[in-house]
């Protein structure tokens, strides 16, 4: 059976006495690989005080290990698989992070989007397709209150006669009428 107990001085004098100098060998070997002072504590039954005990009894500055990053304050979280380019990450930050990095993000973004094709990444950014066609043939930038409008209806048609810029209320409203025309058809 196992127990939390936190043991007292004379306890531990007698626990330590059975144990040979192999045995702080390995916990130090095994703070040296990098584990947090919490895990390797779980791991042989020790308080993380104890640890550093140890640590500086065998020359081990643990506060300049983690001072330096060689190993983790707290317990280490494990590792992920990044859901595009399946590479592990560290996964410290953010526990529900899917993909390593912004650029796995918005490939997986583009392959499984509802508007497939409707996107391209450029400069780890991603950019609808269209915007960047009337961006190239104008050669200026559009502005955020400016979208393009495909005249035919067909947002995979990125063909330049297809395409019209306008301000975003014009085209919200060009939409809308769209919309009543189709739902009077419907109806009639």
């Amino acid at each position: 059976m196992l127990t939390n107990k936190r043991w007292t001085n004379k306890e531990w004098k007698i626990k330590c006495a059975r144990k040979d100098k192999s045995y702080y060998l390995t916990i130090i070997k095994y703070i040296k690989e990098g584990h947090a002072l919490a895990e390797t504590g779980k791991k042989f039954g020790l308080s993380r005080e104890r640890i550093r005990q140890i640590a500086s009894k065998h020359g081990v500055d643990i506060n300049l290990l983690i001072k330096n990053n060689l190993i983790l304050f707290r317990r280490s979280v494990p590792y992920r698989m990044c859901a595009e380019c399946l590479n592990e990450f560290n996964n410290n930050k953010n526990k529900r992070r899917l993909f390593c990095c912004i650029e796995c993000r918005l490939k997986f973004k583009i392959r499984f989007s509802l508007h497939n094709g409707r996107y391209t990444v450029l400069n780890g950014k991603s950019i609808i397709i269209a915007r960047k066609v009337v961006q190239d043939c104008l050669g200026v930038k559009l502005s955020r209150k400016e979208c393009v409008h495909h005249i035919d209806g067909n947002i995979k048609n990125n063909h330049i006669d297809n395409l019209i810029v306008l301000d975003r209320k014009k085209h919200a409203s060009m939409h809308q009428q769209e919309r009543k025309k189709k739902n009077l058809q419907l109806q009639a």
